[in-house]
């Protein structure tokens, strides 16, 4: 999210590539001002959806309404391990209530 030359790089291939869908992936064990500088940085390339990433590894679920509320991207998904697909979920509304209530994922083994 910091070079500024990649990032308008990947604008050009999605605009050459024109996808049907363009998900931004951000890790949950980064540090909440992290997710937002690089919300962004990738703000130009207009991604409409958000994969919340190893929330196996997230020390709070806090930061997950934050994140949710500030940016207009819809959650698709969420991952918790480095199974996959075992360990990607749709990204609901219900999936980030247990996480936030219960402060442990809903999907640990």
């Amino acid at each position: 999210p910091r070079d500024a030359r990649a990032v308008a790089a990947l604008g050009e291939l999605l605009a050459v590539a024109r996808p049907h869908q363009t998900h931004l992936v951000m890790s949950t064990s980064a540090a909440e001002p992290a997710l937002f500088a690089a919300a962004t940085a990738f703000a130009p390339l207009a991604g409409e959806r958000l994969i919340l990433t190893k929330l196996d590894e997230a020390c709070s679920f806090g930061v997950l309404v934050n994140i949710t509320a500030r940016l207009a991207h819809r959650l698709s998904f969420v991952t918790m391990g480095q199974s996959v697909p075992e360990d990607i979920e749709p990204g609901d509304k219900s999936v980030l209530a247990s996480l936030i209530l219960n402060q442990q994922p809903a999907l640990a083994a």
